[in-house]
């Protein structure tokens, strides 16, 4: 388990987290030994360990200055814990909707005449990772073939995709890209034949489950919270003019918030902003309350986690 993507530190005082984590089925271990993690969750007043580029959230039973990146007050609610552990996963703007399948494969990459060869880092029904020596322009339409390993697997597939954004990956190879993609939706053949060459290649895909990448629903951290508006971290697949739906937490054991709005504003320079619509007085006060909670909590530790759908 020294692979498992959250380190929950001080473990026996976090036996809430670790039982809500097996309630999630998501993988944990209890000691920073192995591959870098994604996201470190620890005791209010431990020492702050040594985070690298995880995520590190304290768990506390009140508002507290504290070194980290996320305070979560308890009761924690398992659908925050979810939304965070998939945040953390994706690695910022890098967002899976889909329990995915890593693969690792070869493929062939077609856009308009030219042919290129990418690896298959992840795949789902709804759509793929893919590793690439250089940066695809978002927006981008795209052909992926993915080939039949042995004569046993009946056919090949032809999957066409949108390119929703590129990330730098640097590796003991050098420096290459990490190419989110969505695909066009799938028929009952195709998902069959997607479903075949995933076990043929010996991987299990999932349909549907908390860790997401090319999908509806995103999921966003922010730390500005006003009555009119979100100011939320960018998203390269939101742009400005979507109507969305939006389930907001706030690290408190609180329910969501659920507001609609509209995008206004998308640059990876400026984040996202979210323009509120129909907010009644009694949705005003809700944000108003959030406000506080995340100003009391400090401009470093005070955020909130948003579910974007659009």
């Amino acid at each position: 388990m020294e692979s498992a993507p959250v380190v929950l530190l001080q473990a026996e005082r976090l036996a809430d987290v670790g039982r809500a984590l097996d309630t999630l089925a998501i993988p944990y271990r209890t000691r920073l030994e192995g591959t870098p993690p994604a996201l470190i969750l620890s005791a209010g007043d431990a020492a702050a360990p040594d985070c690298g580029e995880a995520l590190h959230a304290v768990v506390s039973d009140a508002p507290r200055a504290v070194a980290c990146d996320l305070l979560l007050l308890r009761p924690l609610h398992i659908e925050l814990l979810r939304l965070l552990v998939t945040r953390a996963c994706a690695g910022g703007a890098e967002r899976r909707r889909s329990i995915r399948s890593a693969m690792g494969t070869p493929v062939v990459l077609r856009i308009g005449g030219d042919r290129r060869e990418a690896i298959l880092a992840e795949v789902s029904e709804r759509g793929c990772a893919l590793i690439l020596p250089a940066p695809l322009a978002d927006g981008l339409s795209i052909e992926l073939e993915l080939s039949a390993p042995s004569a046993d697997v009946p056919r090949s597939l032809q999957l066409c995709g949108t390119v929703l954004g590129s990330r730098e990956l640097v590796t003991g190879d050098g420096a290459t890209c990490d190419v989110s993609v969505r695909f066009e939706p799938l028929g009952p053949d195709d998902r069959l034949a997607l479903h075949a060459l995933t076990t043929a290649h010996g991987m299990t895909l999932g349909a549907d489950g908390p860790s997401a990448c090319a999908g509806d629903k995103r999921v966003v951290l922010g730390r500005n919270v006003t009555r009119e508006a979100l100011q939320l971290e960018h998203d390269p697949a939101l742009r400005v003019g979507d109507a969305c739906r939006v389930a907001l937490y706030d690290g408190t054991g609180e329910g969501p918030l659920h507001v609609r709005g509209c995008v206004t504003e998308s640059a990876p320079e400026r984040g996202l902003r979210l323009r509120l619509d129909a907010v009644s007085t009694e949705l005003a006060r809700e944000l108003e309350r959030i406000a506080a909670r995340v100003r009391d909590a400090g401009s470093r530790t005070g955020f909130v986690i948003a579910e974007v759908e659009a």
